[in-house]
């Protein structure tokens, strides 16, 4: 099979996202103010799958990429989206160390939100502490198309509780939960919630420790579900007849792309 690189898997969607205003109430006399731009932020391998913010793309005045807001930043911005102020259509929180507070935080403040299409929280710190709360998210908010979680510690117990919210969800695309200490549990689980969704589209689980007993899953996903049409499954455990398996698995699927 052809290799492709990374930024060939997808399609990245371009926007024109607009701002509210940058201080926000906590509901006492104090205020969050997001910090100013760090010109040096490092980039990282997986932002070439998703979405990329633009120097206009902002939520409450500042582009939010990096910023290091942690849990009360978030948790300010939360309530943004709980009093009904935002338009944003993708909300771009990658590598700001929001933790399990501020993801739990936003999850709740965004079940009701019908603008934002696209979640992206790499490089987090966040765990199965907080799946529960990005699971109840999904069950309800059909709206969000990507679920960007790479490089956090969701382990298999994280996502597997996401995936059982994913049951319940018929509008997400894309789900990229790469470098997230995933085992072959929580790669079954993930793929038996997955299997024959009625939207989704890409699947990466690359960098994780997936191995022989996910296979038959990973197959049944890639086989019963005619949605899906992009899986990323690199540097895992996977031996060589487990690459066979899963290559095989593709002979009713034209036009898929599977990376092993």
């Amino acid at each position: 099979m052809e290799d492709r690189t990374i930024s060939e898997l997808f399609i990245e969607p371009k926007y024109t996202i607009p701002t509210v205003k940058a201080n926000t109430s906590s509901g006492s006399s104090e205020s969050f103010t997001i910090p100013d731009i760090d010109p040096d932020i490092p980039s990282l391998d997986i932002d070439s799958l998703t979405p990329q913010p633009t120097a206009k793309d902002t939520i409450i005045g500042k582009p939010l990429t990096g910023r290091n807001i942690g849990p009360n930043g978030a948790i300010a911005l939360a309530k943004l989206f709980e009093q009904g102020q935002n338009t944003d259509t993708a909300l771009f929180l990658a590598k700001n160390n929001i933790g399990d507070m501020g993801a739990i935080a936003l999850a709740k403040a965004l079940q009701h939100d019908k603008a934002v299409k696209h979640l992206i929280l790499t490089q987090n710190q966040i765990t199965p502490f907080a799946a529960a709360g990005l699971a109840d998210l999904l069950k309800v908010n059909h709206e969000i198309g990507w679920l960007v979680l790479s490089t956090n510690k969701l382990a298999d117990a994280g996502i597997s509780t996401i995936g059982q919210g994913i049951k319940h969800n018929k509008g997400l695309k894309h789900v990229i939960a790469d470098n997230n200490q995933i085992s072959d549990m929580g790669a079954i689980t993930l793929a038996e919630s997955l299997t024959g969704h009625p939207s989704v589209e890409s699947l990466v689980l690359a960098n994780n420790t997936i191995g022989s007993s996910a296979v038959n899953a990973l197959i049944s996903l890639i086989q019963n579900t005619p949605t899906l049409k992009k899986v990323d499954l690199r540097h895992n455990n996977f031996t060589a007849d487990d690459k066979i398996a899963l290559q095989k698995a593709l002979q009713n699927r034209p036009g898929f792309i599977l990376h092993l």
